[in-house]
């Protein structure tokens, strides 16, 4: 299901080739759009990395990470998540399940995800993981509110056919959580922190989503990242050297898309960006993403993500024992002693390394697109 073969040249390297394609999540016909780095040449045990980009910037977000795969014996799968250009869009009433907080929502998310890697693994022939664990197989990079599409993998086993499962195992090697905001594990936001959802000096939609590029691109020093608590993190409005600022309109056009945030993502973390997004949203686009709460009260906590949070609390012992079974024990502790972790948006930069350092793969210099 590959489209086409396309060449380009990047600043400070030489001329390069990558594919394009769309691969199924289902048996209907549903499809993902995706760029794929290629095998590594002469190698039998490169690593196949799938990356989920984040809410509004698109998977093009990281093309600059394209010419670095093979040096780092790495094959990169650039996706575009469903509602994301190239991608199918959700119908109307996974939009309905969505803004409802319906558990079908993410448990088909987690379906689909898992069929996608399923389908690439047996259509490109990819290497399973070494004997030592520390080469070949698959691993996945949800990268900030992106990480709730691979977190559903685990969080939804059930929804997981056996099958697939099988097919699965021998390959899955990782799952990588890239600067994971505190609602994709459900967590309320640190009441200090800074929410571009809801500064009231922003008017208009085009001016809110304006702010949320220059916040979530930028670099940010945090004074305490080792005490594990908010009041490490810098919560700065805007950080330093913000990606977007060397974005041009061309690069913002393919890389940026807030109408699919608008209407794929904003309903599933509505408590965090009610109630002025709300207004917004609703203003420009007909969609409601109220919580039905009473006037002047907090609203009422049908956010889809904590009840997605709330499952996996639950039932933790059942998640990790699934993680070690799928992905080893390496994902497991990293589940357990970072899945708390405040960084989100806002926590960029020294973050991003530690998360990355963590799991002990991707070099750390690849993540210093600009």
């Amino acid at each position: 299901m590959y489209l086409s073969q396309r060449s380009w040249s990047i600043t400070n390297f030489a001329s390069m080739s990558y594919t394009t394609g769309v691969g199924p999540v289902d048996a209907n016909g549903t499809v993902l759009f995706f760029t794929d780095s290629g095998p590594v040449a002469g190698s039998t045990d490169y690593t196949t990395v799938v990356i989920f980009h984040g809410s509004a910037f698109t998977g093009d977000t990281f093309h600059k990470l394209l010419p670095m795969a093979a040096e780092n014996n790495l094959r990169l799968i650039i996706l575009n998540r469903r509602g994301y250009a190239g991608s199918t869009k959700y119908a109307d009433e996974e939009l309905t399940e969505l803004r409802e907080g319906k558990t079908a929502f993410l448990q088909r998310l987690g379906s689909e995800s898992a069929y996608f890697l399923a389908w690439f693994i047996k259509t490109n022939d990819i290497p399973k993981i070494g004997a030592d664990g520390k080469s070949g197989g698959l691993a996945t990079i949800g990268w900030s509110f992106g990480t709730t599409t691979p977190l559903a993998i685990l969080s939804h086993p059930e929804a997981i056919p056996k099958e697939t499962y099988d097919s699965l195992e021998p390959y899955f090697r990782q799952m990588i959580f890239y600067d994971p905001p505190n609602i994709a594990f459900g967590y309320d936001q640190p009441p200090e922190g800074y929410n571009p959802w809801i500064d009231p000096e922003l008017k208009t939609v085009e001016e809110t989503f304006d702010n949320f590029g220059y916040w979530v691109s930028g670099y940010y020093d945090h004074p305490d990242l080792a005490s594990r608590s908010p009041s490490g993190l810098n919560f700065s409005k805007h950080g330093a050297r913000p990606s977007i600022e060397n974005m041009t309109p061309d690069d913002i056009k393919v890389a940026f898309d807030g109408e699919a945030a608008e209407r794929t993502e904003f309903p599933m973390c509505a408590l965090f960006v009610f109630p002025t997004i709300d207004s917004l949203v609703s203003a420009k686009s007909g969609i409601s993403l109220s919580c039905n709460s009473p006037s002047g009260s907090r609203p009422r906590q049908r956010c889809t993500m904590k009840r997605q949070s709330r499952r996996f609390c639950q039932s933790w012992k059942l998640y990790i024992s699934f993680v070690r079974r799928l992905t080893g024990t390496v994902c497991g502790d990293f589940l357990r002693t970072n899945a708390w972790l405040p960084s989100g948006p806002s926590a960029l930069s020294r973050s991003q390394e530690q998360t990355i350092s963590y799991t002990g793969m991707i070099p750390k210099h690849i993540w210093r697109r600009r």
